[in-house]
């Protein structure tokens, strides 16, 4: 197909010279090359070309620029380019015409580049500066590098690369479902004026590289990169692409803001679910789990509806329908998915072929729902007519399959009620034990499968809010979270995947249970903790996976759910563990640098995906913190403990304030801190952008309750993320998509600076584009601008953060002042007349919470709070945030209480009994 396409431009474009030249007469003196102005060529003995590399060495016309170090292989229609970082291993040639198109499929270390000289050239291709792979385009003009780190990728998986070459830009893009996308759009330069020189294709060129100049090859790192690429293809750029638009053209000059960021300017409304969801699409890849919660057996079912045990893998089994029979998914061609009532893990999906709607239900079931019993896969397929085209006829069977497809079991379907039904029932994850069942069978564990779930989630069903969607998907984050959670050994592990992240990232688990606390799952909770106590080591170090986030992490989930449950016996029996995890940090501590950048801080890997020792702020604040809340929490026991590790969590604060302080430098306008204060690695990696890796710590960062939301460090963090490409659409961005669930401790930094439209802006984006629209599996990153989704969905650590934002929208605690903040975050929209939002018995540091506000059809507000009694916050905050944005005139309490009343909220003192609000609003 690209043979063709380049024989038609080819054509096209040498007709386009034979007409210019019957215009101006014979150019003899040209015989390669014809003039077209502007100093633009076109040569007809050079392009188009392609390079496939089916001998053995580059073809013919090929230069071979190789490191001493590196080398070139061609094989098996792969040309492997390998050199140390920073050293040349690539093949060049004459590029012999300007207007032109290099494209090449890439993987790995790979990349095709167009070349005018050695300090003018620009590439296209693909790198890993992290664990994982990325596109990334550059430019060198005049010597001075621009290099841009775009979208993640599959690092090994070969892509279809291009820089498309016209008169007035250059273009970098990507091939997606057979069509060209934009990375990146530059004005052509001065320095690319005239016909390039050089074509090239090979191992990644960095900014800091000099690939092609003269003389021996750059200084030589010690790691070797690899790149392979199976083909090369120089084409002219199609004459309808030399140029570009005016409207184009400005885009390039002046980039469009990014249009859901964009609407927190355009008015002071809230922004809204609806208002959004209509400028990125959906996910392409959605994937929902089913089976018992805390088994080690979940049951996948992917986008082309086929089941799995890992997205990573292939799948176990799929469906063939219809006769003939194809299979049941198709891409390209998205099911309509749902839960059962929106929320419980009984998942039915559907299409309709050839005038026949399919659908599939799948949920999972084991004898009495335990852990250590078979876990089996139930299966339903149904078919319907749909339309009045007498000739449709209802199938006669369903194909189950598996293997490479030869393997498979027809199950008959018979005719029900105007539709044909098949159902069967396999032991999971053994496809050939699949057999036909009764629909008596299948309908009686339905019936139980629904009914245990629904037992399940009855407790944690604390909030009651008029939007379906939100009410269907909290409950939906819990399941996954539970489905998410394996039971190994008899100890609860909640994994942050389900046939991915099969382990435990300890900082993600400690979060885990403080949301199945704050949604009065305490015993679920405990049994988390209790696991983490399991595994805390010898010497009082938690850790799993991450780093020392663990183990500040760990403290202060045991601290929270003391906070949260009021259980003083349970805190005398986990006491031990406290001290021995703090007595950990105290002698680490002892071990640091005692003055200087890093005075106090301990060097340890931070996270999961970096496993070297760094001096990191996110993991030193966590274990500040963690120490500061377990004295807190040991002070109301009179643990003898509370007071030194107060004092200590006092100074470890000091000495990480003193040391971000001493950090901080400017740079363009903006005041930067590094989260990685002596090497200043994640700033570098983003290059110096608020997004990244470095957003995706400095959230967490703020999330930690460390800095205080009017704190100067607090602000230079905002601003960068919010000035710097930190945000796409509200949320964390990271490698040009979004990482949503990172995005907490901005967000409710937000909310603590009473920026409640900003929180509203994330947690519709969650909604919206962090999860399947209809199911609410969430996803860890996606690519926002095309839908492609990473596969690592349902992810616990993101169903974690929703629920936190969720409950915090609604109820809120500030403990640094002694506040609690009820319905600060509430959208204005559910709160018209006539709808309600309630709070029931939602657990909180003071006790258990409960309030109702009514939204009359007059106007008027009702509010019954029931307020915590376990200990009284020294002032309780209700905002109302009218529908109208109309401010409050006057409060009737009963019975009578002191309270304040200004603009939007009421501020009561000392509440300690129930108490019945009439609220009367201004007139706008």
């Amino acid at each position: 197909m690209w043979a063709k396409i380049a024989q038609e431009n080819f054509r096209a474009s040498r007709t386009l010279v034979r007409k210019l030249a019957g215009r101006v007469g014979p150019l003899l003196a040209l015989p390669c090359c014809l003039w077209l102005g502007v100093g633009l060529t076109v040569a007809v003995a050079e392009v188009p070309f392609q390079e496939s590399f089916a001998g053995t060495g580059p073809g013919e016309g090929w230069e071979q620029v190789i490191a001493p170090e590196g080398t070139i292989e061609v094989k098996e229609g792969w040309a492997t380019f390998v050199a140390p970082a920073g050293g040349r291993s690539h093949i060049q040639r004459p590029a012999g015409a300007d207007l032109i198109s290099i494209s090449g499929k890439l993987a790995r270390w790979a990349s095709v580049y167009i070349v005018w000289d050695a300090d003018n050239w620009c590439g296209v291709g693909k790198l890993s500066p992290t664990p994982f792979g990325r596109f990334y385009s550059i430019d060198v003009v005049n010597g001075k590098a621009t290099e841009v780190d775009h979208r993640g990728v599959d690092f090994n998986t070969r892509h279809a690369m291009r820089i498309r070459l016209g008169s007035d830009h250059v273009a970098f893009q990507y091939e997606l479902d057979g069509k060209w996308v934009d990375l990146r759009t530059i004005e052509r330069p001065n320095g690319f004026a005239g016909a390039p020189k050089l074509v090239a294709a090979g191992k990644y060129y960095g900014a800091d590289d000099k690939p092609f100049g003269k003389g021996s090859p750059n200084a030589i790192g010690e790691e070797k990169q690899s790149g392979a690429i199976d083909e090369v293809s120089i084409e002219p750029t199609p004459a309808t692409e030399w140029k570009l638009t005016e409207a184009q053209l400005k885009a390039v000059r002046q980039p469009p803001d990014e249009p859901v960021n964009a609407l927190l300017r355009q008015g002071k409304d809230d922004p809204t679910f609806e208002q959004i969801v209509g400028y990125y699409p959906p996910f392409r890849s959605p994937r929902e789990i089913v089976g018992v919660a805390g088994h080690v057996q979940e049951i996948g079912v992917d986008w082309l509806g086929r089941l799995d045990t890992s997205p990573w893998t292939a799948p176990k089994a799929w469906f063939l329908v219809g006769e003939p029979a194809v299979a049941f998914g198709q891409l390209g061609v998205p099911f309509q998915r749902r839960l059962l009532h929106g929320y419980l893990p009984l998942v039915t999906l559907s299409r309709v072929i050839d005038g026949v709607e399919h659908e599939l239900t799948v949920f999972g079931w084991s004898e009495g729902f335990r852990v250590d019993k078979e876990t089996f896969a139930y299966a339903r397929m149904t078919a319907t007519v749909v339309g009045n085209d007498k000739k449709v006829r209802l199938p006669k069977q369903v194909t189950f399959a598996w293997g490479d497809g030869d393997k498979y079991r027809n199950i008959p379907m018979a005719e029900r009620d105007g539709r044909a039904e098949g159902f069967l029932k396999l032991k999971w994850p053994e496809p050939a034990s699949a057999r036909e069942i009764e629909a008596a069978e299948f309908d009686a564990k339905f019936r139980e499968t629904a009914n245990l779930w629904q037992q399940k989630l009855a407790p944690a069903t604390r909030f009651d809010v008029p939007d379906l969607r939100v009410m269907e998907a909290y409950r939906a984050w819990i399941v996954y979270s539970m489905l998410n959670a394996d039971t190994i050994n008899g100890q609860l592990e909640p994994h942050d995947g389900a046939g991915f992240y099969d382990s435990m990232f300890g900082n993600s688990v400690t979060l885990q249970a403080i949301a199945m606390d704050q949604y009065g799952l305490h015993d679920y909770a405990a049994k988390i903790l209790d696991m983490q106590r399991h595994f805390q080591q010898s010497d009082g170090l938690y850790v799993q996976d991450c780093g020392l986030v663990d183990a500040g992490g760990f403290i202060a989930g045991l601290a929270k759910h003391y906070e949260l449950t009021g259980d003083r016996d349970w805190l005398q029996r986990v006491t031990p563990n406290i001290v021995k995890q703090c007595d950990w940090i105290l002698r680490e501590r002892e071990a640091a640098p005692k003055e200087g950048l890093v005075r106090g801080l301990i060097k340890f890997r931070p996270y999961n995906d970096y496993q070297g020792k760094v001096y990191n702020y996110l993991g030193n604040a966590w274990c500040a913190q963690g120490m500061a809340l377990a004295a807190l929490a040991l002070k109301e026991i009179g643990a003898p403990e509370a007071g030194k590790l107060a004092a200590e969590a006092e100074h470890y604060r000091k000495d990480i304030l003193d040391s971000m302080q001493a950090a901080a430098f400017s740079r363009d306008g903006l005041t930067l801190l590094p989260m990685e204060p002596d090497t200043h690695r994640l700033l570098k990696l983003s290059k110096y952008r608020g997004g990244d890796y470095w957003g995706l710590i400095a959230s967490p960062l703020l999330g930690t309750d460390l800095l205080a939301s009017d704190d100067p460090r607090t602000t230079w963090i905002v601003d960068l993320i919010e000035q710097r490409g930190g945000l796409i659409a509200g949320v964390s961005e990271f490698q040009d998509g979004i990482d949503h669930a990172y995005t907490f401790g901005y967000l409710n930094n937000a909310l603590k600076r009473d920026e409640v439209r900003k929180a509203l802006l994330g947690f519709w984006s969650f909604m919206a584009f962090g999860m399947t629209r209809d199911t609410y599996s969430p996803v860890e990153v996606s690519m926002i601008k095309t839908g492609e989704n990473h596969y690592t969905l349902p992810h616990l650590y993101s169903c974690t953060e929703q629920l936190r934002l969720l409950r915090n929208l609604l109820l809120r605690e500030e403990s640094t002042n002694n506040v609690l903040w009820l319905g600060q975050g509430i959208p204005r929209a559910w709160l018209e007349p006539g709808k309600h939002v309630a709070v029931t018995a939602a657990p909180t540091l003071y006790g258990d919470l409960s309030y109702r506000i009514d939204a009359n059809a007059d106007g008027t507000f009702r509010v019954r709070l029931d307020p915590p009694t376990r200990r009284a916050p020294a002032e309780i905050k209700l905002r109302l945030r009218h529908s109208s944005g109309r401010l409050i005139a006057s409060v009737k309490a009963t019975p009578s209480i002191p309270l304040e009343a200004s603009e939007e909220t009421i501020t009561l003192k000392d509440v300690r009994n129930p108490v019945d609000l009439l609220i009367h609003f201004r007139e706008n």
